[in-house]
């Protein structure tokens, strides 16, 4: 099945604060903006609750359903949307890079782990700081089509991109914590998809599957709608 979804993104913007609280309460108003707009699915940047967080990353990786989810999932069940929240996680005694997507009813639908973490060790032994590498490129049905999702890194490995496309994606979203780039246009065009970035700085974007750059957020506008 594939049907018109009104898809929404959001940029952080370079705020960030130096707790887990204050970070999720400052991309909940960017939610709660995006949720004005009554889309179908809402996709949220990289990581964003940790990120410059003073703290081990074992301390402040949360499980999985957990405080954010929860938090997120009752806006999900309440608006009727797909939310796609991306977080550090702690799950099976590992720590991931995880992007949890909530359904609907505000239910735990699936969650992508990052494939290819960036290593943070000089002898590249280590994956930012202790986060595990997935094995799988995984797609998931939704009501209104199969979606994937890649994060951040995984921009520089094409395989799983183009394994994406194989499995019948019609629309990836990339959290991340920059903007990408050209290659998600590439990545678009190549693979006749749909890419939808969420980004903690400067631009988030929806491209479509010519490659052509469908809306973006700039210094004043930081929720995107198509």
């Amino acid at each position: 099945m594939c049907a018109r979804a009104r898809v929404a993104t959001v940029c952080q913007a370079g705020r960030f604060y130096s707790s887990v609280e204050e970070n999720r309460r400052y991309v909940m108003k960017l939610l709660d903006l995006a949720l004005r707009q009554k889309p179908d699915i809402v996709c949220l940047p990289e990581a964003f609750t940790t990120v410059s967080v003073p703290k081990p990353l074992s301390e402040i990786a949360e499980p999985v359903p957990g405080p954010t989810t929860e938090m997120f999932a009752k806006k999900a069940k309440e608006h009727g949307c797909y939310i796609i929240c991306p977080i550090k996680t702690k799950r099976d005694s590992k720590l991931w890079n995880s992007a949890v997507i909530i359904d609907r009813s505000g239910e735990i639908l699936g969650i992508y782990d990052k494939v290819h973490p960036v290593t943070s060790s000089s002898d590249y032994t280590v994956f930012e700081n202790g986060v595990t590498p997935s094995g799988e490129a995984p797609v998931f049905d939704l009501d209104f089509g199969r979606i994937g999702i890649q994060i951040c890194f995984d921009i520089c490995f094409p395989e799983t991109w183009a394994e994406l496309a194989e499995k019948g994606a019609k629309l990836v979203f990339w959290p991340s914590a920059y903007n990408g780039g050209f290659p998600l246009q590439v990545y678009a065009f190549l693979h006749h998809y749909y890419v939808v970035s969420s980004v903690r700085s400067d631009k988030s974007r929806i491209i479509d599957p010519c490659g052509r750059i469908l809306a973006q957020t700039d210094w004043w506008v930081n929720v995107i709608y198509r």
